[in-house]
């Protein structure tokens, strides 16, 4: 072959398009799909598949991909695979070029003024059409405005101590003393002693009528939630009584749901507390809803929806310290080591309790221990580098210096609280209360923060009994199903030692610092849930 041939010449290449899961299987199910691939041969290939646009780039493959193509004339080697090998496959190619695809998104280029004017020039025998179209945004960035739009848009962020001042301003003003105050603001009752009696509901009541129950909200009643099945009878068949077990049990309205959580009465603020005073000044009442940690993830991302775990409520004075002491978590004050060869060894205590709270733009740090690390330190050098975050200003302050009133809020937008090495939690600033001087509150500033609510499901069962709440996380072992497991303490035992003696290499991890804090009686509340000793919070 001459040099004049060899010009002409054309060598294939086989490489392999990964489009990543944004192609769908049905684009490419008929044989006469329309897909173009141009500048192949480039460093940023195009393809165009049903009318959408694809960009290229080339990456190293992990392996070989290998190649195979349908052999219509070829019989099975073994007549046993007949019937299950049915259509037969032979050896194409291999290639080790990889081209990773993603989806772009194009728009019409406006018309220039400029070139419009232009007279054409027809001498020349070949004219270049010019671009009508131009590259917009890529897939990701397509995804992210879409996100935009059926999101909430958050609330513009508040200073509290200027929001409580420019809300002063706008109340009227005293000018003298005088004045008289709105009824519903009064310290005392506008109607007397006598009217009031004269009028009380006492006085039509009858000594036959029904005894009536004061209902206070948070008192509970122990109700089953699950009807167990009758085990003492026959039964034929297996999915009429699973049927009829959920048919029972979803009958109560008082089952366990993400929106179900018990309420606590608020401290009484009358002039039987010591510490209780009058206001004199307005003063913020702010409500603080926290998310119990994720407890689903992959590839590092989460993927269970938030659920509420408790609420609190505070005061524009309170220090963000008071409130992390007040927050429930399993991992508070403890840290967990294997325990599997003495299970009831003491856990270990923690000398140091680091922690922050993220809010707005500012890292919150617990330094009242000296000794207390800097998680905060090491999210400042990955935002440094992180996309779309190298702008971003933020700053560090101490917790238990600052109070709620000091920061800078968002209502509704999810915070950050981060212990325990890597034990994470959601939080949101709900309610933001005004009480004026001149309503007559009585408030005892040592019992805020308080809970108001809690969520009774925020602990799982046992994996193995589903009666008990756990104590134990296991993991590696072989005789698990799943890995961690979480197991009582009674199923833990009897299932992996034998005498005393361990069974098996496994690892295993007590939640509880006492034993006997779990009831093992067998009439733990189905639902696992956590107690919390409302009187410390």
């Amino acid at each position: 072959m001459n040099d004049s041939d060899s010009e002409y010449e054309e060598s294939e290449y086989l490489v392999f398009a990964d489009f990543k899961n944004q192609l769908p299987p049905h684009l490419l199910k008929h044989e006469n799909s329309a897909i173009k691939i141009i500048g192949v041969e480039s460093d940023s290939p195009l393809a165009e598949v049903n009318g959408c646009i694809y960009k290229g780039t080339y990456e190293h493959s992990l392996g070989t991909n290998v190649f195979f193509e349908k052999a219509t004339d070829r019989s099975p080697a073994d007549p046993l695979f007949e019937s299950s090998c049915r259509q037969k496959y032979q050896y194409l190619d291999k290639s080790d070029k990889v081209i990773s695809f993603e989806r772009v998104y194009i728009e019409n280029l406006p018309p220039d003024p400029e070139k419009s004017t232009k007279v054409p020039d027809t001498t020349t025998e070949e004219t270049e059409t010019p671009p009508k179209t131009k590259l917009n945004i890529n897939y990701k960035e397509a995804i992210n405005n879409i996100m935009e739009i059926y999101l909430e848009t958050l609330e513009r962020p508040i200073h509290l101590r200027s929001f409580l001042s420019d809300y002063q301003e706008k109340l009227p003003k005293a000018t003298g003393e005088t004045e008289e105050v709105p009824f519903f603001f009064s310290p005392t009752s506008p109607v007397s002693v006598d009217v009031e009696k004269s009028c009380s509901l006492d006085l039509i009541s009858s000594p036959d009528e029904n005894c009536i129950h004061p209902f206070q909200p948070g008192a509970e009643i122990v109700r089953s939630n699950l009807v167990k099945p009758m085990t003492d009878r026959d039964v034929p068949k297996l999915y009429t009584a699973l049927s009829v077990h959920k048919e029972n049990s979803r009958k109560n309205s008082f089952g366990r749901t993400q929106f179900s959580y018990r309420l606590v009465p608020p401290p009484s603020g009358n002039n039987s507390v010591p510490g209780a005073r009058l206001l004199e000044s307005p003063e913020l009442l702010i409500t603080v809803r926290f998310y119990r940690p994720a407890r689903a993830t992959h590839r590092g991302l989460k993927l269970e929806s938030p659920v509420f775990a408790e609420e609190f409520v505070c005061l524009g004075s309170t220090y963000l310290t008071e409130l992390r002491d007040k927050i429930f978590c399993i991992c508070n004050g403890k840290r967990f080591v294997d325990i599997s060869k003495d299970p009831d060894a003491p856990l270990p205590t923690l000398e140091t309790n680091p922690g922050y709270f993220f809010i707005y733009d500012t890292f919150y740090n617990d330094k009242r221990n000296p000794d207390n690390c800097d998680y905060s330190e090491t999210v400042l050098q990955w935002a440094a580098k992180a996309q779309g975050l190298q702008g971003e200003q933020f700053k560090v302050e101490n917790m238990e210096s600052t109070r709620i009133i000091d920061l800078t809020v968002r209502p509704g937008a999810p915070l950050h609280y981060l212990h325990h090495g890597n034990c994470e939690h959601l939080f949101v600033f709900s309610q933001i209360e005004v009480l004026p001087a001149n309503g007559g509150h009585l408030l005892d500033h040592s019992l805020y923060p308080y809970v108001r609510a809690i969520n009774n499901y925020n602990r799982r069962s046992c994996y193995m009994c589903g009666l008990r709440g756990y104590e134990f996380i296991v993991e590696k072992s072989l005789r698990q199903l799943h890995d961690p497991s979480y197991l009582c303490r009674r199923c833990f035992l009897s299932f992996h030692y034998v005498n005393g003696e361990k069974v098996g290499q496994f690892k295993a991890y007590r939640i509880y610092d006492r034993p006997e804090a779990m009831n093992e009686d067998g009439k733990t509340p189905e639902d696992g849930g956590d107690s919390v000793d409302l009187e410390s919070t």
